[in-house]
């Protein structure tokens, strides 16, 4: 009785976000999740932005397109926030004003 109980408890072991990304993964349906979702550390999705900005042919304009953390945070701010991307540059990034359809592009891509 002793080792079922022990081994179901070590089931829950792990770390915060292990434990967190089980969670959402048994109830990924009615969160509105796919059951395999990925998640992706901010290194990895600062890549994934840049795969897109370069597919895009953002890294080879004229005058230089806002870094991929730069766009990553852009994004970050305007999915938690859940703000317009305009109101977010005008308010946190106005030197990437300029960018604004561009990135409104990328983050549809």
């Amino acid at each position: 009785m002793g080792t079922s109980v022990a081994a179901e408890e070590l089931t829950w072991a792990g770390t915060f976000h292990g434990i967190g990304a089980r969670i959402l993964r048994e109830n990924a349906l009615s969160i509105g999740l796919h059951p395999d979702f990925s998640i992706h550390d901010r290194e990895d999705s600062a890549d994934l932005m840049n795969l897109s900005r370069r597919g895009l042919g953002f890294s080879k304009t004229e005058s230089r397109f806002p870094a991929k953390g730069t766009c990553l945070a852009i994004y970050s701010r305007v999915v938690n926030a859940e703000a317009p991307l305009g109101d977010v540059l005008r308010d946190h990034f106005p030197w990437c004003a300029p960018w604004q359809a561009e990135l409104k592009q990328l983050f549809g891509a």
